[in-house]
């Protein structure tokens, strides 16, 4: 049991219109919007904190022992696995050491130094009322910033367990009631294959008008992942703690046992990806 503030949460997740603003306000130049650890991202410094290499070279290990045995297990939970994401999985195993995969990995992600995100031109991500994707823990925390300075609200995201009251109260295991039910949201076995503009699966809302919290895009929590049980207060939303952090919700990528809104899984704070993005919460006086 965690005892959890009275709170707002976004109705759907950041868009790319939305995200636009923030680009357009010079948000990448302004220093001040960042964490520490995003200010140094964002000029390319930096190296991978020990929780996220361990989880590349378990990775690694799981992928030299049976790549083939990975693929098809994933498959058999419904992630969408294609073609090319499988043969990139072959080829670290067969052509990487585990040293090798962790140097190249860090090198791609400390080396980018982006200005907008991972897949911002890609025609089929870029919809201006789809979530928006490839953005790391740092630019969803700095956008936050942003709308915070610029509409005088506190707007934030929102922590691991704010997040589950939202989608469960308590009560749902998804967040429409009763079963599991295919049509209501975005997940592998909808084969859109991309993410869905917000609000396309009404359905599958909550009571008080929620959307998208289970599946189209995980989501960004500002909590660390941490055992169980929860504990206010020790330092699992502090800003500038390092650490894999929580993300929410599964995605159009998922499967079935992933869009459940008590699954949690947990992701390098520099990384993105193209079934990632987040919404924001807002502090109640």
């Amino acid at each position: 049991p965690v005892a959890v503030a009275a709170f707002e949460l976004a109705a759907h997740p950041v868009t790319n219109a939305e995200y636009a603003c923030f680009m357009a306000a010079g948000g990448y130049d302004d220093p001040s919007l960042w964490t520490a650890a995003g200010r140094e991202w964002l000029e390319g410094k930096g190296a991978l904190d020990p929780e996220s290499e361990q989880l590349y070279r378990n990775l690694h290990r799981a992928l030299v022992q049976d790549v083939e045995a990975v693929i098809a297990s994933l498959r058999q939970t419904g992630q969408a696995i294609d073609d090319e994401t499988a043969d990139s999985f072959r080829e670290v195993a067969s052509e990487y050491s585990e040293d090798e995969f962790v140097r190249a990995y860090s090198e791609e992600i400390w080396g980018e130094q982006r200005r907008k995100p991972v897949w911002w031109d890609d025609s089929r991500f870029n919809g201006r009322n789809q979530p928006v994707v490839g953005v790391n823990w740092y630019e969803a925390m700095a956008y936050a910033a942003w709308l915070s300075r610029v509409t005088g609200r506190p707007y934030r995201l929102p922590s691991e367990a704010e997040w589950e009251w939202a989608a469960r109260r308590n009560e749902r295991r998804y967040a429409w009631p009763g079963e599991w039910d295919p049509e209501r949201c975005n997940w592998s076995g909808s084969r859109l294959n991309r993410p869905a503009p917000i609000g396309a699966f009404p359905h599958g809302a909550t009571p008080d008008g929620l959307h998208d919290l289970n599946g189209n895009v995980y989501e960004w929590t500002a909590s660390l992942y941490r055992p169980y049980p929860y504990v206010p207060g020790d330092g699992r939303e502090e800003a500038d703690a390092e650490g894999l952090r929580v993300m929410r919700g599964g995605s159009w990528y998922a499967g079935r046992r992933e869009v459940r809104g008590a699954y949690r899984y947990r992701f390098n704070p520099r990384d993105g990806n193209d079934s990632l993005g987040y919404r924001l919460a807002r502090t109640l006086s």
